[in-house]
């Protein structure tokens, strides 16, 4: 019963971080990565980040694509074993074309989160699915 609870609040946490992640609170999101962070993110070029280079690729994401909505979230919880859960899902990501820019992605992720005394923390996040941006006066 403990490892179900745990496990449906590590999913309201992922939940919550990318609301967050997508909405801009970099307050936030620092906040949820642990200082051995670590990220698989989506691009080509981005395998295994450490939390430095994750926060600039963080910060680039945010300059680029704005006003980002989450909707058709799926989240389990994998594995609760020995201070680790693992969460894995997906969420469909889009934003206002008005913005300038046009996105829409289905995102797989997984996080594997550490138990905190004030809850969990990121110890590493991959991210499936390369992401385009139509810029306008493109086709989308």
């Amino acid at each position: 019963m403990e490892d179900l609870d745990k496990g449906r609040r590590a999913e309201c946490f992922v939940h919550e971080f990318f609301r967050r992640f997508w909405s801009g609170d970099e307050a936030a999101v620092m906040r949820c990565l642990e200082d051995d962070f670590t990220w698989i993110a989506a691009q080509d070029d981005q395998y295994l980040l450490d939390r430095q280079e994750s926060i600039l690729v963080y910060r680039q994401i945010m300059a680029t694509v704005p006003d980002v909505v989450i909707i058709d979230e799926d989240y389990a919880t994998i594995i609760c074993e020995d201070g680790l859960v693992i969460v894995a899902g997906s969420f469909y990501g889009i934003n206002n074309p008005e913005s300038g820019t046009a996105f829409s992605a289905r995102q797989r992720v997984t996080a594997v989160l550490r138990e905190r005394e004030e809850g969990f923390g990121i110890v590493h996040l991959h991210v499936s699915n390369p992401v385009t941006l139509s810029k306008k006066g493109e086709y989308f």
